[in-house]
Order: C-alpha cells, then structure tokens, then sequence
C-alpha cells in the first residue's frame, strides 16, 4: 500500500506482526509508550547543543526543525528540553504525510529557503537529510559522530555541532 504511516503506527504494525506472524505476545497496543520512553523520556542533548543554540539565536540564525518523527513526540521533546524559543518552525514527517526527502516534505520547506538559498543549510546526520538539502538547492552539513568518514555528497561534513559556527561565519 502507498498511504503514509506516521513512526507511531510502523512500530504498532511490526509488534502486531511480531506476535501474529512469530508468536511473540503482542504489545502492539504499548506502541505509543514504548516509541515516547526510547525517543522522549530517555533522550538527552549533545553537551554542545545549549551553547551552540544559544549562539545561533543570538547572531539571528533563523532555524526550523525538519524531522520524521511525529509532530506530538517533537514538540514533547522541545519543550523537555527548553529548546522552543530557538526554532521558528517544526515539519514533522506526519504533518506533511512523508518522510525526508520526499517532494512533500521538501515543497514545505521551500517557504524558509526560497530565495535565500545562498545563506540556508540543511544539517543533519544521515543519507536522507543530506538528499532533502540538495533537493531544496542549499548547502548540507553532515554531522558524522562517529567518524565513519562516508562523505555522502555533503558540502561540509562536522563532527561535532559547535563546528557549524565558522561554517556561518560566527565567532
């Protein structure tokens, strides 16, 4: 099938096909509790993040968040985290009913990189989001903790967040 399933219900499929289809005991209806304790109850910053969030916001760095997760367990995550002044916008994969690098996904984007598309950058750590940067023309940083060294056609690759600041030309 072709519809668009949010990250909340492909875990309730695949535990409700784990108990159907190999005898496991289904917990398919735990889907939401188990997806909020691994991406939200249990999740923890970078030790970069405040400081560098806080120099982009303070040098007027316009930032959106763009991520697949759904929009409920994003802006729980925000708030969490203290992190809601810092972005002007939130696209969620379930609000745009696609994930990265999807047109859809893209074409909602378009509105804070049209026409700025020289001083606009897609960060991120994975294959789709450097995709998702190209597709929209502006640069891409790949974030690449663990040094993997796959360069995946990115325009700067950190290794750390706070080394986006010379990229931007901030002190």
């Amino acid at each position: 099938s072709n519809h668009f399933q949010s990250i909340e219900d492909i875990i309730a499929t695949t535990l409700d096909i784990l108990a159907k289809d190999y005898g496991f005991p289904d917990i398919s209806n735990r889907a939401r509790d188990i997806y909020y304790d691994i991406f939200l109850h249990n999740s923890s910053l970078f030790p970069e993040i405040s400081n560098l969030l806080d120099t982009l916001y303070r040098n007027g760095v316009s930032m959106v968040i763009a991520s697949d997760a759904d929009i409920q367990l994003t802006k729980e995550f925000i708030v969490k985290h203290k992190l809601d002044k810092y972005f002007v916008d939130i696209c969620t994969s379930d609000l745009v009913e696609a994930f990265k690098p999807n047109d859809k996904f893209i074409r909602y984007l378009t509105k804070y990189t049209s026409n700025n598309e020289e001083n606009s950058y897609f960060v991120g750590d994975n294959k789709v989001d450097i995709e998702s940067g190209k597709k929209l023309g502006i640069k891409s940083v790949l974030i690449d903790r663990r040094n993997t060294g796959d360069k995946m056609d990115a325009d700067y690759i950190i290794h750390d967040l706070s080394e986006l600041l010379p990229i931007l030309s901030i002190k």
